[in-house]
């Protein structure tokens, strides 16, 4: 079991930043409520690609980098899929009564921007760690249970 705990800090509060400013946003009425649609279908896509990436490494046997990789920002990749895949079907279900000003419905865009963000970040965080092939750390930063 991987023991990794403070990578997902920055991205999380890079997210819980632009989330609250996307949310505030969508209740003063500049980003519109026929706009939504599209990132809502952009963000199901990102999130079943990262969710199925995530079940891809964690059942079939990877290498030690690539698990590595998994032990850093898999939390992150987890938590921002999941969120995004739930608000937006959330909000693609309620779609029609999305309005602008409306303070459920800026908090539903405003949890999808964070759980997108986030997401994003940490597909990236992890593309760019795979790139480097520096994951694999043995300072203990990234240590598993049977190592």
């Amino acid at each position: 079991m991987c023991k990794n705990y403070n990578v997902c800090i920055l991205p999380v509060v890079i997210a819980v930043i632009l989330g609250v400013v996307i949310g505030a946003l969508f209740f003063a009425g500049t980003i519109a409520a026929g706009v939504v649609g599209v990132p809502l279908l952009i963000g199901i896509i990102f999130a079943i690609i990262t969710l199925i990436l995530l079940y891809i490494t964690a059942a079939f046997e990877s290498k030690k980098e690539t698990k590595g990789a998994m032990c850093e920002y898999g939390r992150c990749l987890g938590i921002g899929g999941f969120v995004t895949l739930v608000t937006s079907f959330l909000a693609l279900t309620f779609i029609d009564t999305l309005a602008t000003g409306a303070i459920v419905s800026a908090l539903l865009i405003g949890v999808f921007g964070f759980g997108l963000i986030l997401n994003f970040l940490s597909f990236v965080g992890l593309f760019v760690c795979l790139i480097n092939n520096n994951c694999y750390r043995n300072n203990g930063y990234c240590k598993f249970d049977n190592e």
